[in-house]
């Protein structure tokens, strides 16, 4: 019932709980609830804050099956954005290397590799700050973002992760959309 937008939303681990991007007042915030069952529907609880963006916009990408790494972007979205790693048990984050577009995190079903599709921003909207994505993030419908080249990164979510040799794949530009398999043998 708020008037800013809401958007982005995934399960948690779970399974009964939404996480989302919700944007009022001029702060973007991530927030999850619990599905509750009540008068005959679904119901959900008071949200918690897990991430705030503040004049940035914020986005959540993934949530790994075992629970233990939540990954959002921060910036506009019309360039690649600043990417973290959130622990919820503990709260520490940890900074992603290169710009994140939604879609472009996956985990193994187990939850203990994670890949990321990354890319760099291209043309002039690069040179607007973060902080415009209060305004930008606001749009029904933010634009593709501008950008050039692919990487991808792997491994165990809690270490560093490292890039993969592409070849001429990374020079087909924006990643759309990344999934590993189950097992991580692919992607």
């Amino acid at each position: 019932f708020s008037p800013g937008p809401d958007d982005h939303a995934l399960y948690d681990p779970s399974g009964t709980g939404l996480l989302w991007s919700r944007g009022g007042s001029g702060r973007f915030e991530v927030l999850r609830a619990s599905v509750l069952g009540g008068h005959g529907g679904l119901l959900l609880s008071d949200p918690l804050t897990l991430l705030r963006g503040g004049a940035r916009w914020v986005v959540p990408l993934a949530w790994s099956p075992d629970g233990r790494t939540l990954v959002a972007s921060f910036g506009h979205p019309l360039e690649p954005m600043t990417a973290v790693q959130l622990d919820p048990a503990t709260g520490e984050l940890r900074r992603i290397e290169g710009g994140l577009l939604a879609g472009s995190v996956s985990f193994s079903a187990d939850g203990r590799v994670m890949a990321v599709a990354t890319t760099r921003g291209e043309g002039a909207s690069r040179l607007l700050p973060s902080a415009l994505g209060n305004v930008i993030g606001r749009w029904p419908r933010p634009t593709e973002a501008r950008a050039a080249g692919t990487e991808v990164l792997l491994g165990d979510p809690s270490g560093p992760l490292a890039a993969l040799e592409l070849g001429e794949l990374a020079d087909w530009g924006v990643p759309t959309g990344l999934s590993l398999l189950r097992d991580a043998s692919g992607f």
